[in-house]
């Protein structure tokens, strides 16, 4: 094992026990390697096109991506998600999905953007160390089982593909 390797798994270790914040910048450390390994040019929302989260935004409940990227011409939203994702599945609360679909209303509503507008999440799980990434679109999570979580909210989840057809390994050596 090389030292890259060690450092990067030794930061993805120290996010596992830290904060939702240090969970979220190690996913977005993996996102953003992965668009690079992909040669992909991609926005970063956050500090990019949007500078701050709008007022409008905040009165629709919306929560807004973390990057934008253009594939053959039509404009994805990704998410990046560092998370546990136990029996092979991958879940978000029926809340936060509901954010992101009022943020892609936003969108087309406050950014005249009347285009099909597609959110994914990249999928990193606790258990790759942020080596593999699956990509489940919000329509999909809508679409995944319903359950109730250990801290009584509703929940989608959906099983991560054990096959290559939506993993993809990510190569932090490039």
């Amino acid at each position: 094992m090389n030292k890259k390797e060690n450092l990067r798994k030794l930061g993805a270790l120290l996010a596992l026990s830290g904060s939702s914040g240090m969970k979220g910048d190690t996913g977005e450390r993996a996102a953003e390697l992965w668009f690079k390994n992909l040669g992909v040019e991609y926005e970063k929302l956050e500090k990019g096109l949007l500078k701050v989260k709008p007022a409008s935004l905040i009165s629709k409940g919306g929560k807004r991506p973390d990057y934008a990227a253009e594939f053959a011409g039509e404009a994805l939203y990704f998410d990046a998600k560092y998370h546990e994702c136990a029996n092979g599945e991958f879940f978000l609360t029926e809340v936060e999905l509901k954010q992101y679909a009022m943020w892609r209303e936003w969108l087309i509503e406050e950014m005249i953007d009347t285009g099909e507008r597609t959110v994914v999440f990249l999928v990193f799980p606790h258990s790759h160390l942020t080596q593999k990434v699956w990509l489940i679109t919000l329509e999909e999570m809508f679409a995944g089982d319903s359950f109730i979580t250990d801290r009584n909210e509703t929940a989608r989840r959906v099983k991560l593909a054990t096959d290559d057809t939506l993993r993809y390994d990510v190569s932090f050596d490039k």
